[in-house]
């Protein structure tokens, strides 16, 4: 009667097994997935980062703040500064 009990409990075994097996492709499959959306998205958003960042670079801001008079007979007293 052992045996019998020992073979059931094995052929239960190998069936556990097998699931757990299953289930571990399943998530780990599911989280590779996922990872590679999430790295795909950030790679997006750098892009976006640095597509402001240039666009940044090139924004500029006129201190000269001379009446129109004044802008002919001399030169300018502040040069354009950059934002950030």
């Amino acid at each position: 009667m052992e045996s019998r009990e020992t073979g059931e409990y094995a052929e239960e075994a190998k069936k556990f097994e097998e699931a757990m097996r299953r289930l571990w492709e399943f998530v780990s499959e599911r989280f590779r997935d996922r990872l590679l959306r999430f790295t795909e998205a950030m790679s997006e958003v750098q892009e976006l980062i640095d597509r402001e960042r240039a666009l940044r670079a090139t924004w500029t801001v006129c201190m000269d703040n001379r009446r129109p008079h004044q802008v002919l007979d001399r030169r300018p007293a502040f040069g354009p500064r950059k934002l950030l």
